[in-house]
Parts: structure tokens; C-alpha cells; sequence
């Protein structure tokens, strides 16, 4: 099966694509669980742009392994791209869900919280991002952003306790900034 995946990844290195989906589906039928055949079945539709056929590849793949890293993060490339952004954001939610933090990804996860109007879950990436130790400009500058944009939706809610608390949470983060 392996063996087959990585003769596959050569073939769509190369750009031969049309030889490379032929491996990887042969590849799916070597193993009882070939969410990883999928993930580059879905690769190999991105690459030819074939957006939709990479969507339903990557949840073909999901369903043999829910969490499956790749297939999860091919499909959110592939959301995103397609400007689907609150599918993209339950994909990303799952991912937050099972892998750890990931920092380069956190901007996009508070941007798409904003998008989605999902004020909720802002709170609970803050608190993931307090226990990041490589925190960069871009994710402090999001953050404060994200929790103040959270803070003046609680102000329309006439939930002052709590849209203070987030303003507080900001410009502690901020810190000067």
C-alpha cells in the first residue's frame, strides 16, 4: 500500500496526474482503511483543478478515518479556496478539536470565527493561544482584533460584564501594542 502511495506522489510530482490517480486508486484497494489513498486522490484533483472531485475525495477519506489529519486539512484548503467558509470552519473546529495548536493556522481560525459570526468559540481560541509559547506579531494583532470585534457583539447583546472582560483580555494581550 505504501509502496504504492509513494509511487503515486512521484507520478504527481511530476505532473503526470492522469497516471498518479490511476496508482492511488489502485492503492485504495490494498488496505481495509485508505484514507491516505484519498488524501492524494484529492491532491491529485486539486492539482488538475477539479475542485469539487478533490472535496469528494477527501471525505471519501473521512469516512474511513474521521480524523484524518490530511484529509481534514486537504479539505479546508479546498473550502477556502472555494470561498466556502463556513463549511471551512467546522472542518477547521474538528481539527482544532483533535491536533494541537497550530500557530500559523490560528489567524485563520479567528478570521473565520469572525466570518461565521461564531463569537462563542473566540473565547475558547483565546484561551488555546495562552498557551502557545511561539506567539508571532500577526496572531497578537488577531487575537486583540478577534476579541474586540467579540467584545462590541456582547455590547449589542447588553452583555456588559462580558464584553468588558474581552476588552480587558485585548488589551492585556495587546500589552502596549
Amino acid at each position: 500500500y505504501y509502496q504504492e502511495i509513494e509511487k503515486g506522489k512521484k507520478e504527481l510530482k511530476d505532473k503526470h496526474f492522469d497516471e498518479a490517480m490511476a496508482i492511488f486508486e489502485d492503492a485504495a484497494k490494498l488496505d481495509n482503511a485508505p484514507a491516505l489513498s484519498y488524501f492524494y486522490q484529492g491532491q491529485t484533483e486539486s492539482e488538475k483543478q477539479v475542485l469539487e472531485g478533490a472535496e469528494e475525495d477527501y471525505l471519501k477519506g473521512l469516512q474511513y478515518n474521521k480524523i484524518h489529519y490530511k484529509c481534514l486539512v486537504g479539505l479546508f484548503e479546498n473550502l477556502m479556496s472555494r470561498k466556502r467558509y463556513a463549511d471551512a470552519y467546522s472542518v477547521i473546529k474538528r481539527v482544532s478539536q483533535y491536533f494541537p495548536a497550530n500557530p500559523q493556522r490560528m489567524t485563520q481560525v479567528l478570521r473565520l470565527a469572525i466570518m461565521t459570526k461564531s463569537y462563542e468559540d473566540v473565547e475558547r481560541y483565546y484561551q488555546i493561544f495562552t498557551t502557545i509559547d511561539d506567539r508571532n506579531e500577526e496572531m497578537i494583532k488577531y487575537v486583540c482584533a478577534a476579541l474586540v470585534v467579540c467584545g462590541k457583539y456582547y455590547l449589542q447583546q447588553n452583555h456588559m460584564a462580558r464584553a468588558r472582560e474581552l476588552f480587558q483580555k485585548a488589551a492585556t494581550t495587546a500589552n502596549g501594542r
